[in-house]
């Protein structure tokens, strides 16, 4: 079972941003205008521009250059291209996703010990309201204590491990119930006692601070991280980690996973010289995610203890060759079952009438200690 779950993990792809936009904006041509690829690479031999640009307009897939020491990765950000499992996929008010669209592009050297990362969107809705109703959009999770409603809101822009490279993570089940009774870093003095211990890939993450848009929906962005250990924004937090497992080992499907119980398993954070490398991540093919999250509460180094809110706007996965296109979802059970396309429609479309959706919530499953 170990194995067959961790090829689960293995194949699931998060996550999880914003800053006031300058006035300043370049004329953005018509889509039958659209730039070449080979412009918009070419556009990578400048810095970022710091308003929305022709080539933000144009790019529909991630253009990268250079390599893992230096180089960059541009690519576009479309609303429900990807989420972690039991994520909220939100609409704009009004239902008009038409012309919701972000980029972001990462620029590293690890000589200079550094991440440029610029995040940029157009109507984008500025501090959206999100309320959730228990089980319908949002469950109860005692490794995920989420807020179930954001009231007073801005965004992230989360940096996400999308495959696995790492050793397996300790997770301890209780031996006479088999539920979850967390990983090793809740336990680092080793297994609690009575309990079963499974091996888990996990998903390492880090973001920037928490900002909005201007009244216009225009967003800019730009910050700076190591490349030998990467941060939260700021520096003074390192990663946090994400998996998705079975929270009740009986309701787990070693034969095909996606057929169990799959529940996000949150941990942050992580001291900041402890984390991974930039590096790392490009090996593992590098996820971008904006969600949507809590402005109003003050938390320590502005990072919460829930680490991210399971609400989402844009994202793609970068480290898929041509991305996630616009309108698509990529979806857990055919990513982990191997079947194609891994990329399925967006129910409602991204285009008017758009609607909210949940990312492949698995909360439940069979209970196969009973058969």
């Amino acid at each position: 079972m170990r194995t067959r779950i961790g090829l689960l993990t293995c194949a699931l792809a998060l996550l999880a941003c914003s800053g006031a936009s300058e006035p300043t904006e370049e004329t953005v041509g018509s889509a039958e205008q659209s730039l070449s690829y080979n412009a918009i690479r070419a556009s990578l031999n400048a810095p970022p521009k710091p308003f929305w640009t022709n080539t933000d307009e144009a790019i529909l897939s991630p253009v990268w250059v250079g390599d893992n020491d230096r180089g960059s990765v541009y690519a576009p950000l479309w609303r429900g291209a990807n989420a972690n499992i039991e994520d909220l996929i939100i609409a704009p008010p009004g239902g008009d996703c038409r012309n919701v669209k972000g980029t972001v592009r990462v620029d590293w050297d690890k000589a200079a010990n550094t991440v440029r990362i610029t995040l940029k969107g157009r109507n984008i809705p500025r501090a959206p309201v999100v309320e959730r109703t228990e089980g319908v959009d949002y469950f109860h999770n005692p490794f995920h204590l989420r807020q179930k409603d954001l009231l007073v809101t801005g965004y992230r822009l989360w940096t996400i491990f999308g495959t696995i490279n790492t050793a397996l993570t300790s997770f301890y089940y209780d031996a006479d119930t088999n539920l979850l009774l967390g990983s090793e870093y809740d336990f680092p003095g080793g297994p609690p006692p009575n309990s079963i211990t499974v091996g888990f890939p996990i998903f390492p993450l880090v973001s920037s601070i928490v900002v909005n848009p201007d009244a216009q929906g225009r967003l800019y962005h730009q910050y700076t991280i190591p490349y030998d250990h990467v941060t939260q924004e700021g520096g003074q937090t390192g990663a946090a980690i994400v998996t998705n497992l079975p929270h009740d080992l009986c309701q787990s499907n070693p034969a095909d996973p996606t057929a169990g119980q799959l529940r996000p398993y949150v941990y942050g954070w992580l001291p900041p010289n402890t984390g991974p490398s930039f590096a790392d991540i490009l090996r593992a093919g590098v996820i971008f995610d904006m969600s949507i999250e809590d402005a109003a509460t003050p938390y320590p180094n502005n990072d919460p203890p829930y680490v991210f809110s399971g609400a989402s706007l844009i994202s793609n996965f970068a480290g898929m060759q041509g991305g996630t296109p616009n309108g698509y979802h990529l979806h857990l059970n055919r990513v982990v079952r191997n079947v194609a396309p891994v990329i399925h429609p967006i129910p409602g479309g991204n285009g008017l009438g758009c609607q909210p959706f949940l990312a492949t919530p698995h909360v439940t499953g069979p209970n196969f200690c009973a058969q």
